[in-house]
């Protein structure tokens, strides 16, 4: 009896750690989800677990996507001009979900949620078209003729329409363009512009996930179970000591 009951104290014991451990794990995700979605227009070394080299070089776009079912895109152009990029377009520029961001020489950071309606154009914001404008947080800095634009957009929108979802598997079409001068709505050269085939695959998503503890917790409890039956059978007398016991009654 005195195991049985030292067993049950090791069970309560392990209980109890394995509840602390669930709320210290759960207060731990949710403040890496109010930190990781800050956006100040500078790119340090491991912030976006993927990145992509563009015309040799010469722009750079990074991604990661959040645990709030957004991504975070950032684009680093050798340019003091506008720089963007269109997300799934049917044909050349056609229903492309496009991002324009520009830093003006006062240093204000400019980001355009716009939409192309034609295979080359134009690309008016989703609001002039009565959508709506989905870009969640944005920054940038400008230096040495390079732009930094970061701007967090919703993996799927409610602007349907006018903002392309973007698939968690596959490829899809990423246009991207920059130009020379800070109106997106110039003519850009050729040159500065072009299209990449791009998955969300392999991205940073920094979700909190049950699934792993709960896989541990199950097997812990099984192994457990077993030692505390196997432990329960040590006190007890076998079939073969009780009919002894009863045939010498």
């Amino acid at each position: 009896m005195r195991i049985i009951a030292k067993s049950k104290q090791i069970l309560a014991f392990m209980v109890f750690i394995l509840i602390l451990s669930f709320t210290v794990n759960s207060l731990v995700a949710k403040q890496q989800f109010t930190t990781e979605n800050i956006l100040d227009g500078i790119i340090t070394p491991g912030e976006y677990s993927n990145s992509q080299n563009i015309d040799e070089g010469k722009f750079i776009l990074y991604w990661k996507a959040t645990s709030q079912n957004s991504i975070i895109f950032a684009m680093e152009v050798k340019t003091t001009g506008w720089i963007a990029i269109g997300i799934d377009p049917i044909y050349r520029m056609k229903d492309a979900d496009m991002y324009f961001g520009w830093v003006s020489t006062n240093g204000s950071v400019h980001m355009i949620d716009a939409f192309s309606t034609d295979d080359y154009g134009p690309h008016p914001p989703d609001t002039e078209l009565g959508g709506t404008n989905n870009i969640i947080a944005f920054d940038g800095t400008e230096s040495d003729q390079t732009t930094i634009v970061e701007f967090e957009r919703g993996i799927v929108t409610n602007d349907t329409k006018y903002d392309n979802p973007i698939p968690l598997t596959g490829e899809i079409i990423i246009l991207w363009a920059y130009g020379t001068s800070d109106d997106f709505e110039a003519q850009h050269a050729i040159i500065n512009r072009g299209t990449i085939h791009w998955s969300l695959k392999g991205a940073s998503i920094l979700r909190y996930d049950f699934s792993q503890p709960f896989i541990l917790g199950l097997a812990f409890f099984i192994t457990l179970s077993g030692l505390l039956i196997y432990v329960d059978s040590l006190g007890r007398p076998s079939k073969k000591e009780n009919g002894n016991k009863n045939g010498e009654q």
